[in-house]
């Protein structure tokens, strides 16, 4: 599903639209034991000949849009989200719709089931630093 048919879905059904980042996403997700990534020790830090072991995602680290599409729905499915087929970055409790793209969350629902939305909203906020952005006005 892409953005635009997630507004034409929110057009038709007038659905109320929340905007949320998560804050340095990436690092939230430990990398996998088996996966073995090193990088230099930044400036002020260098000792010659050592170098750092990742324990975690990283901006720039070629994987951390996965790791992180992939925490995040399963952080979802422990709140009882499921998975929208064929659209990986869609998942849906009720008529409470999540898009994800990268970091930026769209939560889309009727005013009726806003409580629920903001339940799913809070209990997302106790896992990761969220900023929450309000009524979606760009994305």
């Amino acid at each position: 599903m892409s953005f635009r048919t997630l507004m034409a879905i929110a057009a038709e059904y007038d659905l109320e639209l929340d905007q949320m980042d998560a804050v340095n996403a990436f690092v939230n997700c430990p990398l996998e034991e088996e996966e073995v990534v090193f990088m230099r020790m930044p400036p002020g830090f260098q000792k010659p000949g050592k170098v750092l072991r990742l324990r975690k995602a990283l901006y720039g680290l070629r994987r951390s849009p996965l790791l992180w599409q992939q925490h995040l729905t399963d952080s979802l499915e422990e709140l009882g989200f499921k998975k929208v087929p064929q659209e990986p970055c869609v998942m849906m409790k009720g008529a409470v719709t999540v898009f994800f793209y990268v970091d930026d969350i769209i939560w889309a629902y009727r005013k009726e089931d806003e409580g629920l939305a903001k339940e799913a909203i809070q209990r997302l906020e106790e896992r990761y630093k969220m900023s929450f952005l309000g009524n979606l006005n760009g994305f």
